[in-house]
């Protein structure tokens, strides 16, 4: 968590030139981009010590995988998005295509542990997710994207850092982590500045969906960087996240 919290703040550095520069923010935007702030910080904190209490493997596709489940029920409830029965199908097709990703792990099939306290974790993960994804999306539509964002990573930085420099192990910053520090931080920014501005044009309920692929994304990384097994197992999981992003377009489309 030592990387991450400075990164937090060279994403807030990176981003007070577009508060004082970019799109005035209405004041009846201010209350979400509190309460993002405060779902995100609360994500990070627990993504930390979801880390302390389980495995990669189980975490992180647990979270990410089950996220698009909670935001269609958010999504139905305060933003009126009720998708179609395409959109559902599509949608369904994702959170099982990426569950078959994340249990394609040895360490995970192998483990034991799965239905217990890293998993409760991860699963409060998953609503965290889905909380702050609604409230952006909600934002998006009466707010400049851009501006809100970089508010919202401001205020992030000022909630989590503390916490996670308590978590984190203090040392010397060396240069390698420098680089991948600034990197974190200056790509955070673009990435999530990226995905707002696509919750301002298309359903969030789908868009969000859709931006859980970054499991399949890191599958395909761990297979050309880190030389793990792509797998039968996890190319149908990928065969599905795919079919289902078809859906997902199909239903938009037809809406």
């Amino acid at each position: 968590m030592f990387v991450t919290s400075w990164a937090l703040v060279v994403s807030a550095v990176c981003a007070l030139p577009i508060i004082m520069l970019g799109s005035w923010i209405p004041i009846d935007v201010l209350p979400y981009a509190f309460l993002s702030a405060g779902f995100e910080a609360a994500y990070y904190l627990t993504l930390a010590y979801a880390y302390g209490v389980g495995d990669f493997s189980t975490v992180y596709p647990t979270a990410r995988g089950t996220a698009p489940l909670f935001l269609v029920f958010w999504s139905v409830l305060f933003l009126g998005q009720t998708p179609s029965v395409i959109g559902l199908g599509g949608i369904g097709l994702m959170v099982i295509g990426m569950i078959i990703i994340g249990n394609a792990s040895k360490k995970l099939r192998d483990s034991t542990r799965y239905l217990n306290w890293p998993f409760v974790v991860a699963l409060f993960l998953a609503v965290i997710i889905s909380a702050y994804t609604v409230v952006d999306g909600k934002a998006a539509q009466i707010a400049n994207p851009v501006s809100y964002v970089a508010l919202v990573f401001v205020l992030t930085a000022m909630f989590a850092f503390p916490g996670l420099r308590k978590l984190g192990q203090k040392h010397r910053i060396s240069s390698a982590e420098c680089i991948r520090i600034i990197l974190i931080g200056v790509l955070s920014v673009l990435a999530y500045g990226l995905v707002v501005f696509v919750y301002s044009i298309a359903p969030v309920v789908y868009a969000g969906a859709i931006r859980e692929v970054s499991i399949v994304v890191g599958a395909i990384l761990g297979w050309l960087l880190l030389k793990e097994q792509f797998g039968s197992i996890r190319t149908l999981g990928s065969v599905l996240i795919f079919l289902g992003i078809v859906l997902i377009v199909l239903a938009g489309a037809t809406t």
